[in-house]
């Protein structure tokens, strides 16, 4: 998998809280403990001068195997209508999952879809 990220489309249309259920239970299936963050960013709108929160990405941090160190990182940039997801593997940003380790948790995220 690349250091800069690897765009994984789903193929169907899916519900925000079923793609975060199935990459935890995929995470859980590999031994691996997800630490899920959603991201907001502040805006402010001149005029009324008023703060605005939006919605900026869901991070999944997935760390487990032999020591608890990070094996990867998912991230989902769009919670109304996720089409895809990408993820990080690789020193130093993603973690130290092998590519067959990245594929093991990608078909069990698969299969809970």
């Amino acid at each position: 998998m690349a250091f800069f990220g690897t765009t994984v489309e789903l193929g169907k249309q899916v519900k925000f809280s079923d793609l975060e259920d199935a990459l935890l239970v995929a995470a859980d299936e590999m031994n691996w403990e997800a630490d899920v963050k959603h991201e907001f960013e502040k805006r402010f709108e001149l005029g009324s001068v008023r703060e605005v929160e939006r919605y900026r990405a869901t991070q999944v941090r997935l760390k487990g195997g032999f020591l608890p160190v990070p094996q990867m990182h998912v991230s989902i940039y769009n919670r109304d209508h996720p089409a895809s997801f990408t993820i990080y593997s690789g020193f130093p940003y993603g973690g130290f999952a092998s590519n067959q380790k990245v594929r093991q948790y990608l078909e069990a995220v698969s299969r809970h879809l």
